[in-house]
């Protein structure tokens, strides 16, 4: 238990057994490869009911970036645009079009530019900040702190971190444990902090995101490219790549 973190499971998530020692297993889940205690795992009969419930279909974006439109036409708006790599769970399929949801606003995107597979939700990898290594502590400690509730619900309009939150509410509720007020609305967050470049971002700033020039979404940067936000209903609170869409600002609120 003092060795370093490398991942996160949530209830459910799937993963590979690679080897057994002392009361611990390695495993293999989505990219992360480390130890759990084996009481934490369900195998056999059990594992596999669960399975069978949980597995998805899955649309894998192949494109450097794909036009999430409000219908089945190229004609339609464009609501989001998603970057390469990313996995968005399809709910229905009309013709070639694939109906998902990208956070909490949902569209389609066209099957010539997407792989479509079946996947089992699986770890999210943490890297794992640490102290004195040029960020300040109070960043460090926020994420750390955000980076605990990974996996919770998702409920629009919540405000509870353990019961059900959305992006805004994620926000501003780990914000407020720092003595940093924010409300509770994404597109009102950027005007309470300083404008920065992506490029610029530390652990801590927070990214924006949605349609246009208009603000939907927001998550908390971690670092190594990614963020934790409240994502959706599906999925809860998860890590993401912070250009899995593409930002429309980042704001800095801690000096």
């Amino acid at each position: 238990t003092d060795s370093k973190v490398v991942g996160k499971m949530s209830n459910h998530d799937a993963c590979e057994i690679l080897g057994k020692k002392d009361g611990w297993i390695k495993i293999k889940s989505g990219k992360v490869k480390g130890y759990v205690k084996s009481g934490y795992l369900l195998n056999g009969d059990a594992a596999l009911a669960i399975a069978e419930k949980e597995v998805e279909t899955v649309a894998t974006v192949n494109t450097t970036t794909l036009r999430v439109r409000e219908d089945t036409s190229t004609d339609s708006a464009i609501v989001s645009l998603v970057g390469e790599g990313e996995d968005l769970v399809v709910e229905k399929i009309v013709d070639d079009w694939y109906k998902v949801e990208v956070d909490d606003q949902k569209g389609y995107i066209s099957g010539d530019y997407i792989t479509i597979s079946q996947k089992l939700p699986t770890a999210s990898s943490v890297e794992e900040l640490e102290n004195g290594t040029g960020i300040s502590d109070t960043r460090v400690s926020l994420v750390q702190y955000a980076l605990q509730f990974v996996g919770n619900r998702y409920v629009w309009g919540g405000t509870s971190l353990t019961n059900g939150i959305d992006c805004s509410g994620f926000t501003m509720q780990i914000y407020a444990r720092y003595g940093i007020s924010l409300p509770h609305h994404a597109a009102s967050q950027p005007g309470y902090g300083t404008r920065i470049s992506a490029s610029d971002a530390q652990p801590g700033d927070l990214f924006f995101y949605g349609s246009g020039s208009s603000i939907g979404h927001v998550g908390i940067y971690i670092g190594n490219g990614q963020i934790v936000h409240a994502s959706n209903v599906r999925t809860g609170i998860k890590i993401s790549s912070a250009y899995y869409r593409t930002p429309i600002c980042v704001a800095r609120y801690l000096n």
